[in-house]
C-alpha cells in the first residue's frame, strides 16, 4: 500500500460527516492508518472520532443513482458500478417498498444495461428505485446446435433437422409439426433440465440464420419461449411427445415475437435474449413458426456484434441456441437505494391555461418541473406582483448564489396538427443590479431547447403582458414543453414574477377584403387591422375581388399568398413580416 495519502476530498463545514475510503493492499503485513489535515483557515484544526476498520464485501453495491430522460411511461435508471460486476438486478416500486419481497411493480434482473429503461410504468406517479450488483455472471452456458427445413413449403416431414448437445445434463430434442387448422408449420426445439430446482432462475439466448424456402412468395416468421410451470412434475403427469402449443396448464410463454418479415436472398441472422422470471423450469422450448421459410445449416457464425459470437465452433451447424442457467451460489451485494422519481404526467390538450389557483404556496402546480440547478429559486407566492391575481409563480435569488441555467418547466402538451402557438403570460422584474436573462424556451424532446423569447433587464420591469407566437419544429409534437428560464447570476435578481401562462393555437386571419385600403377593419374576419402576432393567408379570390395595397407602414407575424394572390406595399410604406421572431 505504500506511504501515500489518499485525499477523499476537502470539507468547508463545521458538522461532522462520514468519510469512507476503500483500501486494497498490494501484499500480506501489517499496515498503519494516519491523517494528515492541510488547514488552509481558521480554525485550524478537525476533529475526528469512531474510527471503524471492516473487511469490504466481495461485491460492493453501486451507488449515485439517478433517473433521467423520464416520460409518461418510462424513466432511464442509472448508477456507479461498485467494482467491476457485469450483471444488475434493479427493481422499481411504489413509495416504501422493500426490494426483494415480489412488491416491485418493475423488475429486470441479470441485466447488462446501465442505464435501463424501466417501462412501461404509470403517469404522474412517485416511483423509488434500487439497483443491486451481480457479480459473479452466469456460469458457464449450455451450447445447443440445431437445423431445420422443410421438404417443401407447407410440408410436414422436415427435409433435415438434427442437433447435438455438448453439456450431459442437458437432453435437447427437436420436433417438427403441422398445423391444419391454422396451415402453418411450426418447429419445437425442447430441453429437458436436471430436476426442478427452485433457487436458480435461467436465461435462454437463441439465434439462427433463415432465409425463404422458395423465390416468390412471401416469407415471415415468429417464435415465443415456453417453460414448464412450477405445478409440472415429471415423470407424473407422463412426460408429453412435445408441448402441444395449447397445452396452457403446465406451460408458460414469453410474449410473441414476430412477425418479421424474411427478405428474399441472402440469410438473415434472427436473435433472442429472455430471462425466465422467478425460478428454474424443468423443460424449456422455442416454438418457431411461419410462411415459406427455412432455418439454414450453414457454417456461418453469428454477426460479429452478436454476442453468440464468442460461442461459435468453426464448422458447427445449423441455427444455435445457447441455453445458461445462474449458479446456486450467486454473490450479490446489498441493494443500493432508494432513489425517487416521479414520471411525467400524460401530455395536456390544447389549450393550455395556469393561473396557480389552487395552488399551495411555495408549491409548485401539478406537472410543472424545475431543472436540478435553482430548483429550490423556483416557488409559487401569494403576492400578485405580475399583474395577475395571487397566487402567482416567482424565481427568487436565494443562498448560496450561483451562475448557469435554471428552467420551470411545463407538462407535456399535445400540439399535434398545430403548426402556430400563441403564448401569452403577465411578468414583472425586480432588478437588483448587473445582468441576467430572462426568457421562454420550447422543446419536443425534452433535451434540445429553442429560445422563443428573451430579455436582459437593467432595471425593474413593471408588470407587462407578453404574447409570443412560437412557430418552430418543436410545435406540432405530441411532446410539445415550454419552460420560462434564467440566465445568468443570481445575485443580480431579487425577484422574476409570472403569472397567467396560456398557450393555444394561433389561428390565422383570413383576408377578406371589400377594398384596396389595407388599414379599412371591415377588410378582415376580427374587424381589426393586422398587428405583428397576426398570420395572414390571403385567398387566391378574395371576397369583393380585391387584393390589399399597404400604403402606411403595418406588421403581421406571417404572411401566406395563396396561388394567384399578390400583396402591394407602396412606397414609403413598410410591411413588416416577423416569420417567426419575437
Amino acid at each position: 500500500m505504500g506511504s501515500s495519502f489518499v485525499l477523499p476530498g476537502t470539507t468547508t463545514t463545521k458538522t461532522y460527516v462520514l468519510v469512507e475510503e476503500t483500501i486494497t493492499p498490494s501484499s500480506t503485513g501489517t499496515y498503519y492508518f494516519a491523517i494528515r489535515v492541510n488547514a488552509t483557515s481558521a480554525p485550524w484544526y478537525l476533529s475526528f472520532d469512531d474510527f471503524s476498520l471492516t473487511e469490504a464485501p466481495d461485491c460492493l453495491a453501486p451507488t449515485a443513482l439517478t433517473a433521467t430522460n423520464i416520460t409518461t411511461t418510462g424513466a432511464d435508471l442509472g448508477w456507479t458500478p461498485g467494482g467491476t460486476e457485469p450483471l444488475w438486478n434493479v427493481e422499481v416500486g411504489l413509495p416504501g417498498f422493500t426490494p426483494g419481497t415480489g412488491a416491485a411493480v418493475f423488475s429486470e434482473y441479470f441485466t447488462p444495461d446501465n442505464p435501463l429503461t424501466a417501462t412501461p410504468l404509470d403517469p404522474e406517479t412517485d416511483y423509488e428505485f434500487y439497483v443491486q450488483a451481480y457479480c459473479n455472471g452466469f456460469e458457464n452456458p449450455k451450447v445447443d446446435y440445431f437445423w431445420m427445413a422443410m421438404s417443401t413449403p407447407g410440408a410436414l416431414d422436415p427435409l433435415s433437422s438434427g442437433g447435438t448437445a455438448n453439456d450431459p445434463g442437458e437432453t435437447g430434442l427437436c420436433y417438427q409439426y403441422y398445423d391444419p387448422e391454422e396451415d402453418l408449420p411450426w418447429w419445437n426445439i425442447w430441453f429437458y433440465n436436471d430436476p426442478l430446482d427452485t433457487t436458480r432462475m435461467k436465461k435462454i439466448r437463441m439465434g439462427f440464420w433463415v432465409q425463404p424456402m422458395v423465390a416468390g412468395p412471401s416469407s415471415w416468421i415468429n417464435y415465443v419461449i415456453n417453460w414448464s410451470t412450477p405445478g409440472w412434475v415429471s415423470p407424473d403427469p407422463p412426460l408429453p411427445a412435445f408441448p402441444m402449443p395449447m397445452d396452457e396448464v403446465f406451460i408458460q410463454r414469453s410474449p410473441l415475437n414476430g412477425p418479421i418479415l424474411i427478405a428474399p436472398g441472402v440469410p438473415q441472422w434472427i436473435e433472442l435474449l429472455y430471462i425466465i422470471p422467478d425460478y428454474n423450469p424443468e423443460w424449456v422450448s422455442v416454438d418457431i413458426w411461419g410462411e415459406n421459410i427455412q432455418i439454414l445449416e450453414v457454417s456461418s457464425p453469428p454477426p460479429p456484434g452478436s454476442p453468440l459470437f464468442d460461442y461459435w465452433l468453426p464448422g458447427s451447424p445449423g441455427g444455435i441456441i445457447v441455453h445458461e442457467c445462474l449458479p446456486k451460489n450467486h454473490n450479490t451485494s446489498s441493494w443500493s437505494g432508494p432513489k425517487a422519481f416521479q414520471t411525467a404526467c400524460d401530455a395536456v390538450t390544447l389549450p393550455l391555461i395556469e393561473n396557480f389557483s389552487g395552488v399551495t404556496v411555495p408549491a409548485l402546480p401539478d406537472c410543472w418541473s424545475t431543472t436540478a440547478l435553482g430548483s429550490t429559486n423556483w416557488a409559487t407566492s401569494a403576492t400578485a406582483n405580475a399583474g395577475g391575481v395571487s397566487p402567482e409563480v416567482k424565481f427568487y435569488w436565494t443562498s448560496p448564489s450561483w451562475t448557469g441555467l435554471s428552467m420551470f418547466i411545463s407538462p407535456f402538451i399535445n400540439t399535434t396538427g398545430a403548426s402556430i402557438l400563441s403564448l401569452d403570460f403577465k411578468h414583472s422584474v425586480d432588478w437588483y443590479t448587473g445582468t441576467f436573462n430572462i426568457g421562454v424556451k420550447t422543446t419536443s424532446d425534452g433535451n434540445t431547447w429553442n429560445t422563443v423569447w428573451s430579455k436582459s433587464p437593467t432595471g425593474d420591469v413593471s408588470p407587462e403582458s407578453i404574447k409570443v407566437v412560437i412557430k418552430n419544429a418543436d410545435v406540432g409534437s405530441s411532446t410539445f414543453q415550454i419552460a420560462f428560464f434564467f440566465d445568468g447570476y443570481t445575485w443580480n435578481i431579487n425577484n422574476w414574477y409570472i403569472d397567467e401562462i396560456s398557450i393555444a393555437v394561433q389561428l390565422p386571419n383570413v383576408w377578406i377584403g371589400i377594398t384596396s385600403d389595407w388599414h379599412t377593419p371591415s377588410n378582415w374576419g376580427s374587424g381589426v387591422v393586422p398587428d405583428e402576432y397576426d398570420v395572414i393567408v390571403i385567398p387566391s379570390v378574395p371576397s369583393g375581388g380585391n387584393f390589399p395595397v399597404v400604403t402606411s407602414n403595418a406588421e403581421c407575424y406571417d404572411i401566406t399568398l395563396e396561388t394567384g394572390a399578390t400583396i402591394q406595399v407602396v412606397a414609403p410604406a413598410v410591411l413588416t413580416v416577423k416569420s417567426g421572431q419575437p
